[in-house]
């Protein structure tokens, strides 16, 4: 008897793993037919594309970013970030980051309100004043427009369209080329770099918003991916919140 249920229970879990697998090579076909789509119109110029892109930039109060390093960026204490930014009424934003304090990996909740960047250790714990956050990394420069993500896309040299791709479900173009260490002051601060090789992800239809950024280096690399362009957040009071 207790044979018996013990096969009757793994011809059971057999049938159930054959129909799991069925469903997920039905999810997957699905999948491979979306990503054969094919758009054959031409390619935009580049050019045209990245002036659009940085004109669109400069205009852009709120984004969401998840910025993340791949080996090591000289003088960027930041393994990731994934956070809200603005700078409408006044630069500030939040989020989740990790990054190298004192030496030490911490991976914390911050906001950055009236210049001061508040950071959060520990579920439940209260926001601690770590000072002013350009001393340590202020994430929301990446918006301004005189060193942050509008200055990275005008300043590329020699942009080349390379093709089309879909980022986050956003069509985009990809655009290669290489910008100068300067245009990068506003991602990574007090860093002395030479020119950098340099993906672009625009997005194809307009505004051409910027979707994601790839900067090489000779130990890692830099990615910037942005998303939710205009989405207002409510920040959270850092005096306040746990």
């Amino acid at each position: 008897m207790i044979a018996r249920n013990r096969r009757h229970a793994a011809l059971r879990l057999t049938t159930l793993m054959v129909a799991l697998l069925a469903v997920l090579g039905l999810v997957a076909a699905c999948g491979g037919a979306q990503e054969e789509t094919k758009n054959d119109a031409p390619l935009p110029e580049a050019k045209t594309l990245v002036d659009a892109s940085s004109a669109s930039a400069k205009t852009l109060h709120d984004v969401y970013l998840d910025l993340s390093v791949d080996g090591t960026v000289p003088k960027l204490p930041v393994k990731s970030v994934s956070a809200y930014l603005t700078n409408e009424p006044k630069v500030a934003g939040q989020g989740d980051a990790e990054v190298t304090f004192n030496g030490t990996q911490v991976k914390a909740k911050f906001v950055v309100v009236d210049a001061h960047l508040w950071a959060q250790f520990g579920s439940g714990q209260a926001y601690q004043d770590m000072g002013l956050a350009a001393d340590i990394y202020d994430a929301s420069a990446i918006l301004d427009p005189q060193k942050g993500i509008p200055n990275l896309i005008s300043s590329v040299r020699q942009p080349k369209v390379e093709g089309r791709e879909q980022i986050g479900g956003v069509d985009t173009v990809r655009v290669s080329g290489t910008i100068p260490g300067t245009a990068l002051a506003g991602i990574v601060p007090k860093a002395e770099l030479g020119d950098r090789p340099v993906t672009f992800w625009v997005q194809e239809e307009k505004p051409n918003n910027l979707v994601r950024a790839n900067v090489g280096f000779d130990a890692g690399t830099l990615t910037v991916t942005l998303s939710d362009w205009g989405k207002k957040v409510t920040l959270l009071d850092p005096k306040t919140a746990k």
